[in-house]
């Protein structure tokens, strides 16, 4: 996201926001919103690939149990949503006084936010615990 104000360019990336909090002294704060921002999603998106993957090729590993766990705690902490709307607040909020462009990475995100929500719909812990028990009619 660029902003400019009076002639004034401002870059605004997730990035360069962290940085900011973590200057500021507020580096508790910068690790929370890196963690549910960067780190979950990333963490949510390769467990499910993970269990969808071994599930597709028909293996069982003794990680899995952890991985599907670790998939029911991470989607409490996946806060991609909230750092979209959170854009787009500041983007209603902003565009009375400053020109607001964005750049592809914006769709792209909202590409992602729509298919990670897609497939934590799609999938089910149930199901993922009956195969890895053994019981694959479910």
């Amino acid at each position: 996201m660029e902003f400019e104000i009076a002639g004034r360019v401002q870059v605004a990336r997730l990035w360069t926001g962290v940085g900011q909090l973590y200057t500021d002294g507020y580096w508790e704060l910068a690790l929370i919103v890196f963690f549910s921002s960067v780190l979950a999603p990333i963490a949510l998106i390769f467990s499910l690939t993970a269990i969808s993957g071994a599930m597709l090729r028909g293996y069982r590993f003794a990680w899995m149990p952890l991985v599907i766990k670790l998939i029911a705690r991470l989607k409490t902490w996946s806060m991609m949503e909230i750092f979209l709307l959170a854009v787009g607040v500041s983007t209603i909020k902003l565009s009375q006084i400053a020109d607001i462009s964005f750049g592809p990475s914006l769709f792209a995100f909202i590409g992602l936010i729509f298919t990670s929500s897609q497939a934590l719909v799609a999938f089910e812990p149930r199901v993922a615990w009956a195969y890895y028990d053994g019981d694959e009619a479910e």
